[in-house]
This record gives C-alpha cells, structure tokens and sequence, in this order.
C-alpha cells in the first residue's frame, strides 16, 4: 500500500446512526489520499460492520479495530496503525461538507509547516 497523505482515526463507542454520514462525506473528498483507521471500543451496535461493508466495496480505503474503549486508547492504537505523516482525528458525528475541505487543508497545513521549517504543527477546523 503506498503512504496516504492523510491518516484519519475516528474513535467509535455505537456510532452506527453517525458514522454512514460522515463515511459519505469522505467517499467525496478530492485531491487527497487518505486512509480511514476506525479504532471502535467495543460498540454493541454495527458500528463496524458498516465501516468494514463501506471498506469491502472498495468506495473507501480503510480498517474498523476492536480494542479497549477508552478515548486515548483509541486515538493511540489508531496511530499505532497510521500510514502517514499526517494524522487527523475525527469525532463520529463530524461533517466535511466542502469536498476539497481535506485537500485544502492538507496544503495549509504543508504550507505552515515550510514556512515555520518544522516537523511540530498541529491545526483544528
């Protein structure tokens, strides 16, 4: 697998009525690679079992773990997993409505990171 520009972990504790809506708004974002590291603390609900059917029609690249529910834990472990330099972490019920959002933010973000010459930088929407 080649190196995503954009490595997004989403913490999930029964997600299952938010999570389709924000997987849709990320099947549409353009210009950018990116990866989906769903790192879900046990949910009782098909938190999962939509995001492994999203990733199993190939609209979206991406794994769904099952670990220790805890937020923390599950942003580390979702890191642990990462294929990239950039990290972004979303909260299930998050929207990316623009679809170049992620794009345009990736390049600000590079944009900063040259101008500062530093690997340190973070950013929020």
């Amino acid at each position: 697998m080649s190196k995503a520009d954009i490595s997004i972990i989403i913490p999930t504790l029964n997600e299952a009525e938010a999570l389709p809506l924000l997987l849709d708004d990320l099947v549409c974002q353009q210009g950018v690679s990116f990866e989906v590291i769903i790192t879900d603390g046990g949910s009782a609900d098909s938190t999962c079992q939509l995001a492994n059917d999203l990733f199993a029609s190939g609209r979206l690249s991406g794994t769904c773990c099952v670990g220790p529910k805890g937020r923390g834990q599950q942003l580390n472990a979702g890191v642990s997993l990462a294929n990239s330099d950039w990290l972004l972490f979303l909260h299930a019920d998050s929207r990316l409505v623009d679809a170049d959002q992620l794009r345009r933010a990736l390049d600000y973000m590079r944009n900063q990171q040259r101008q500062k010459a530093t690997d340190a930088l973070a950013g929020h929407f």
